[in-house]
């Protein structure tokens, strides 16, 4: 029964640092549907929700440059992640950082 709670939090532990990219995507999704009710209601032809003054390239260029950005960006998260994880855990002590009284030290702190 440990082993499969222990499973399961490691599990949780690994998908909660992508959590904020999904938030951040999802939310942005959200916004830029919520700004056009009026073509997403039909009562605009999306003709006329297209700005004149920005091309088609520059549009597609904004969109691969963040998503590269954003690709990158979460590369290095779990990349830096993945290292500090390797250099705490083998040296893993379960009782180390505890007081005598019961209290524990901060271990880690800005």
């Amino acid at each position: 029964m440990r082993r499969v709670l222990v499973s399961s939090l490691v599990a949780v532990a690994v998908a909660l640092p992508l959590l904020p990219l999904f938030a951040n995507s999802i939310g942005w999704i959200f916004t830029e549907m919520g700004r056009q009710p009026w073509i997403v209601w039909g009562l605009m032809p999306t003709a006329l929700g297209v700005s004149p003054s920005n091309p088609w390239y520059a549009v597609a260029i904004t969109l691969v440059g963040f998503t590269l950005v954003y690709g990158v960006l979460a590369i290095v998260e779990v990349g830096l992640l993945l290292r500090q994880i390797r250099l705490w855990l083998p040296g893993a002590d379960p009782g180390a950082g505890v007081t005598g009284e019961g209290e524990r030290e901060l271990s880690l702190g800005y």
